[in-house]
């Protein structure tokens, strides 16, 4: 049902005349919306502009801002673990980011060191390894292998082309006097005749020379196995079946000479004591810093087992704890079990005590068991106090 509009008495506006009580609720809401749209229509250009805030009151914010930080502020348990877990988090991932960009620095700086320092026999040698290294793994074919390296030798015979006929910066040369006492190991890179670029003169023929000669000034080692394989061929079809023999007779014996000296010249810890020659007791003392001076020394003891003591002294040297002599002792204990003097000179704590003490034990312990009238000292044993300093 449409709402009936009319006039009231005054003649001032519209009136609404026979609606229910909720949709003259909504009608008026809906007047009320508009005029206030009006309202904002009329008033849009009139909005007062923000004014900046004046110094006053922007000491007046910063002193409140100050005194509120400067309050203490109760915090609980766990918001103080949190607190501190997170600071220690960044902690953590701003120590991992100064690593990671140490690490990538170092990385870019041992790159440009190496590049700086790499010369270009260096760099040659290395492209030949990497060369010979795809060679054999067989990643690339033939094919690929020989346009690769016609493609660097050919920008090398343009880099050398370019070298000597445009100039480039050249590194100046150390200038050698006659006097000059240390050995001077520069050389120029281009001065380097070993490796041509140029195909016409990279494959060049090997000269043939009759007979046996060599070309001088390459090795012969180097030479000879070029250059002789065809008369080694040639020399064994010719050779008789005795001359053969003679030949595999003379190097079994050279063979048998070489495996002599190589077993003669072992390392004396790998010879047995019946095996040492005067070399290997030489280099014996040598090795443990031994110096005698005297007539007919006997040879120092290498290990407790090859000494000439009782067993039961053996055995109370393992519970003492000696497993290996010392080098006063390697020397002495020999000596004094022939009755002979000696005087030894060692630093402090290196054993001259107990060289002389196994000495007197094993010959007290040879001694005939007899009951003695009187009991006498059976040694007299000097030592001065402070010990010298060595």
């Amino acid at each position: 049902m449409e709402p009936m509009m009319g006039t009231d008495q005054t003649g001032q506006g519209p009136e609404t005349i026979g609606l229910s009580p909720g949709r003259e609720k909504d009608f008026k809401s809906q007047k009320a919306r508009d005029s206030k749209k009006d309202d904002e229509d009329e008033h849009g250009d009139e909005k007062p502009k923000a004014q900046p805030l004046s110094l006053e009151e922007l000491l007046a914010k910063k002193k409140a801002e100050e005194e509120a930080e400067a309050k203490p502020k109760f915090l609980s348990k766990a918001e103080r673990e949190a607190g501190a877990l997170k600071r220690r988090q960044q902690e953590v991932e701003e120590r991992q980011k100064m690593l990671q960009e140490e690490r990538k620095k170092r990385k870019q700086f041992q790159d440009l060191v190496r590049k700086m320092l790499e010369d270009p026999q260096e760099r040659e040698r290395r492209e030949r390894r990497e060369r010979m290294e795809r060679e054999t793994n067989g990643n690339e074919d033939e094919e690929g292998r020989q346009k690769i390296r016609e493609e660097k030798d050919k920008s090398k015979e343009l880099h050398a082309i370019k070298e000597r006929y445009l100039g480039g910066i050249k590194k100046r040369r150390r200038t050698r006097h006659l006097n000059d006492r240390e050995f001077v190991f520069e050389w120029d890179a281009s001065e380097d005749t070993s490796i041509d670029y140029n195909p016409l003169y990279k494959e060049q023929q090997r000269v043939q020379l009759l007979g046996r000669g060599f070309i001088a000034g390459i090795d012969l080692k180097q030479q000879k196995p070029e250059q002789s394989r065809f008369y080694g061929d040639l020399m064994e079809k010719r050779r008789t079946l005795k001359e053969k023999e003679q030949e595999e007779a003379r190097l079994r014996k050279l063979r048998k000479k070489e495996a002599k000296q190589r077993w003669d010249d072992r390392h004396w810890s790998q010879k047995k004591l019946d095996e040492m020659t005067d070399r290997d007791w030489r280099i014996f003392r040598e090795d443990y810093s031994i110096t005698t001076k005297g007539g007919k020394i006997p040879n120092p003891i290498r290990s407790w087992k090859d000494s000439s003591l009782p067993p039961h002294i053996l055995e109370v040297i393992d519970k003492c704890g000696y497993k290996e002599p010392t080098p006063i002792q390697r020397q002495a204990i020999p000596i004094g079990l022939q009755n002979r003097d000696i005087i030894g000179v060692s630093e402090t704590g290196s054993g001259k005590t107990a060289a002389f003490l196994i000495r007197l034990l094993v010959w007290i312990t040879t001694l005939p068991k007899i009951d003695r009238i009187e009991e006498s000292d059976q040694a007299l044993m000097l030592s001065s106090w402070p010990p010298p300093v060595s």
